[in-house]
């Protein structure tokens, strides 16, 4: 599970590098009526790309605070047992 958000950096980053070294130059390049075309289409499909992204950090989250909520419960269950074994 700790693999996760190193895989997932490591994912937003290659985009972010090809965005900022392939795409966005070569946008540049095309005259201003085609470059707002070209980008309102381009946010668009990536809107939806981030509202999935979005979701599914959310869930990872949700699933890790459990997951810790767990662990602390599982804990907390295993002191009252000693407790009382000694009691």
């Amino acid at each position: 599970m700790e693999a996760v958000p190193v895989i997932a950096s490591g994912l937003f980053a290659g985009a972010a590098l090809s965005i900022s070294i392939g795409e966005q130059p070569a946008r540049e390049l095309i005259d201003p009526q085609h470059a707002q075309k070209h980008f309102q289409n381009s946010y668009k499909k990536i809107a939806v790309s981030q509202v999935c992204a979005d979701c599914c950090e959310t869930c990872l989250t949700e699933f890790q605070n459990i997951s810790v909520m767990q662990e602390s419960f599982n804990m907390f269950a295993l002191l009252v047992t000693l407790a009382r074994q000694e009691g």
